[in-house]
């Protein structure tokens, strides 16, 4: 991974983790982030949880908004990410990925490389031969409901999105992992993400490979972005950021 491009078109580092734990799943990004300088690369992280997980906005209310106890008894952990939105459930059926971007690259205003991340997501959708559309401000819908999503801040000389695609989604388990004042409740809420929410193998009928979605993801965020890409690793000098932000991820993890 460079922290410059010697080309006059931007260079698109995409780091493909592979399967991932909870904490790697967004400890790269975060690490990254830190480490990259305002001349550095753009960079892609793609990860594919192996373990389950509660990911909550930067600015949520976890005491107020989740069932730490329930998270506890079921061995999933509850982390914190660096950006916003709200409190998601992920494991391997879903795609994560981050797209970091050096303050000196990205658009101006800054707030503006989000719709061109979300417009990649939408191609790739797309691709797949779903009507993708889009839900003001990052929500991507199929047929009205949410197949993939995105947040988005600015994070040390970086500005950070990150995203999910839905291949399936446990709506049992993402509700139990909330907090709710009755049984009632959280059948209402149950149904009330059957909605809102759609996955590649309900539009599909089987689940495309991931493969194949990260090819036509990388390809649409290069051209969106007009950058180059490149596969890369994670380099020596960018590993001790990443160990720190795994660190405090681990210590900031809620866990009854």
């Amino acid at each position: 991974m460079s922290r410059s491009s010697a080309s006059r078109k931007p260079r698109l580092n995409v780091i493909d983790l592979g399967s991932a734990s909870a904490v790697d799943t967004l400890a790269v990004a975060d690490g990254i982030a830190a480490w990259l300088d305002r001349e550095g690369d753009l960079v892609l992280v793609l990860a594919d949880p192996v373990e389950p997980f509660l990911c909550v906005g930067a600015n949520e209310d976890i005491e107020q908004r989740v069932d730490i106890l329930f998270c506890h008894n079921e061995r999933i952990p509850v982390l914190r990410r660096s950006i916003g939105g709200r409190a998601i459930y992920i494991d391997h059926h879903q795609l994560i990925f981050h797209v970091i971007v050096p303050l000196s690259k990205a658009p101006r205003p800054a707030a503006r490389l989000m719709p061109k991340v979300v417009g990649a997501m939408i191609d790739t959708v797309r691709d797949f031969g779903l009507a993708g559309g889009l839900r003001e401000p990052s929500d991507v819908l199929v047929r009205g409901r949410k197949i993939a999503g995105a947040a988005g801040a600015e994070v040390g000389d970086t500005v950070v999105v990150g995203g999910t695609f839905l291949f399936d989604f446990d709506r049992t388990r993402m509700v139990r992992c909330l907090k709710a004042p009755s049984g009632v409740f959280r059948t209402r809420l149950h149904r009330l993400l059957g909605g809102r929410l759609t996955t590649f193998c309900e539009e599909l009928g089987n689940v495309p490979s991931r493969r194949r979605v990260k090819s036509r993801f990388v390809g649409n965020l290069a051209s969106g972005l007009d950058a180059g890409p490149h596969q890369a690793c994670i380099s020596r000098t960018c590993a001790p950021a990443i160990a720190v932000a795994a660190a405090q991820l681990q210590v900031a993890a809620w866990r009854a």
